[in-house]
């Protein structure tokens, strides 16, 4: 007889394996100056060269506000620059500086060995069928989500 997992079960052990994920990054980035949601931002700008807070929000998943502060830390530590958007005045640019250029080989190192510390458990078939799950279920909530939106 098949035993049914609850649903929020499901949710419970990911939310578990997401805090082992941060304490792991926490502890390959100890010394660096950044923590695992600032090394998100800084590898997503690092891919598009220049971004608005607003992309980097969306771009991220992660909350205006909580961009907003982690970006002040990075342009306080000389990682990031921010200047003003050349047609619209209200926004912002961000930057590498030449300092965040050059940490994003150790940023990147840090990301390479969180990773495999996260997928070691699993055979690339197993690796496979993960991602799969999780597309799976990224795009039901997203369809969700867009549902929601239009409703409101």
């Amino acid at each position: 007889m098949k035993t049914k997992i609850p649903a929020d079960e499901v949710l419970g052990r990911f939310g578990e394996v997401r805090r082992q994920i941060n304490l792991i990054a926490t502890k390959e980035l100890m010394g660096s100056g950044i923590g695992p949601k600032q090394l998100v931002f800084l590898r997503f700008i690092a891919k598009h060269g220049r971004v608005c807070l607003s992309q980097l929000s969306r771009g991220t998943f992660s909350d205006p506000a909580a961009v907003g502060r982690a970006v002040d830390t990075l342009v306080n530590q000389g990682w990031l620059i921010r200047a003003q958007h050349p047609e619209d005045r209200r926004k912002w640019l961000l930057t590498l500086t030449p300092k965040g250029k050059t940490r994003m080989s150790d940023v990147n190192r840090a990301y390479k060995s969180i990773s495999q510390k996260m997928a070691r458990s699993l055979s690339d078939e197993e690796r496979k069928v993960f991602l799969s799950m999780l597309g799976k279920i990224y795009f039901d909530l997203d369809r969700h989500l867009a549902a929601k939106t239009a409703r409101v």
